[in-house]
C-alpha cells in the first residue's frame, strides 16, 4: 500500500459528509473494526468502474506483477490464495472477465490520479463520519478493485487491513466471521497469518452458520474489521467491487502475533 498525504480542507471548506456514503456515524463509530456491519453508497455508476476505464487502469497496474492478483478455474472455498499467471495481457481479461472464469485484484489503484482524487475525497468523508484524525489513526491507505466472473467464488481468507468494500455492478453474497471467535480463528491460525501465511486460517466444518451473510448489489456496502475471516460467492452476473482500505495506527495485531 502507498503512503498517502492526508486530505486537506482548504479554509472555510466543510468536507461532503454525504458524497459517497450514506451512513450514519454514530452506528459508524460504535461498531468499525469491532464489528461487520453493511450500508449504503452512491458509487455504483461512477464512470472510473467502467469496464473500458477498467482496462486502461489495468494496463497501469500490470506493470508491477506485484500489484494485481488473477486466479482461474474452479475456485475451491478452502484452497486458499494461489496466484495464476493470465494467458492474455491483464487489460484484456479485465475486458473479458465475463467469459474468462476467473477473479482479478487490481491493487494500488491509487497510483492513478483519477483513483487517488476519489480515494482522497473518500478519506475524507471517512474522517468526518467516524471521527477519526487521519494523521494519527490511519495510515497506509490503499484502492483495489476486484472483477469477478459469473458465479466465481473467492476463498476463505483474512486480511491485515480495515476494509470497507463496496459492490458497483452484479451481484454477490460475503460470509464474514468473528475475528474474536476463536472457534473460528484461533490464535496460532493468527500467528501464521502475521507471520506471512496467508493461507493460514482455515475454514472450520460446520462453521458456516457462525458467519453473518451479506447480500451485496449495487449500492450496498460492507466494513470487514481486521483478521475478520470472509469469503465470497458471486451471482450470474459480472462483479464489480471496490475496497478502501487502511491500516490502523496504534493497534499492533502483527506485533503482538509476531512475537507470539
Amino acid at each position: 500500500m502507498t503512503t498517502l498525504a492526508r486530505p486537506q480542507s482548504r479554509p472555510n471548506e466543510m468536507p461532503a459528509a454525504t458524497e459517497f456514503f450514506a451512513i450514519d456515524p454514530p452506528s459508524f463509530r460504535d461498531q468499525v473494526n469491532r464489528t461487520s456491519f453493511s450500508f449504503h453508497h452512491r458509487l455504483a455508476d461512477h464512470p472510473l468502474f467502467q469496464l473500458p476505464r477498467l482496462g486502461r487502469l489495468a494496463e497501469l497496474v500490470s506493470r508491477n506483477p506485484t500489484h494485481f492478483y488473477f486466479m482461474s478455474g474452479d475456485l475451491d472455498l478452502e484452497q486458499g490464495w494461489a496466484r495464476s499467471h493470465p494467458s492474455m495481457a491483464l487489460a484484456e481479461c479485465v475486458l473479458k472477465i465475463r467469459e474468462l472464469h476467473s477473479w482479478i485484484i487490481l491493487k494500488h489503484c491509487e497510483e492513478d490520479p483519477d483513483y487517488l482524487d476519489l480515494m482522497r475525497r473518500c478519506m475524507r468523508e471517512f474522517a468526518t463520519i467516524s471521527g477519526w484524525d487521519l494523521e494519527r489513526e490511519t495510515a497506509l491507505w490503499e484502492l483495489q478493485v476486484m472483477l469477478t466472473s459469473p458465479r466465481q467464488l473467492t476463498p476463505y481468507h483474512v486480511d491485515n487491513e480495515c476494509n470497507f468494500l463496496f459492490q458497483l455492478a452484479g451481484d454477490k453474497t460475503i460470509s464474514i466471521f468473528d475475528q474474536t471467535d476463536r472457534a473460528i480463528l484461533s490464535e496460532q491460525e493468527l500467528e501464521g497469518f502475521w507471520m506471512s501465511d496467508n493461507n493460514a486460517a482455515k475454514l472450520k466444518p460446520g462453521s458456516q452458520d457462525r458467519a453473518k451473510t451479506y447480500p451485496l448489489s449495487p449500492g450496498r456496502a460492507v466494513h470487514i474489521p481486521v483478521n475478520a475471516p470472509h469469503w465470497v460467492q458471486n451471482g450470474d452476473e459480472v462483479s464489480i467491487s471496490v475496497s478502501v482500505n487502511c491500516e490502523l495506527v496504534g493497534r499492533p495485531w502483527g506485533a503482538v502475533f509476531q512475537a507470539n
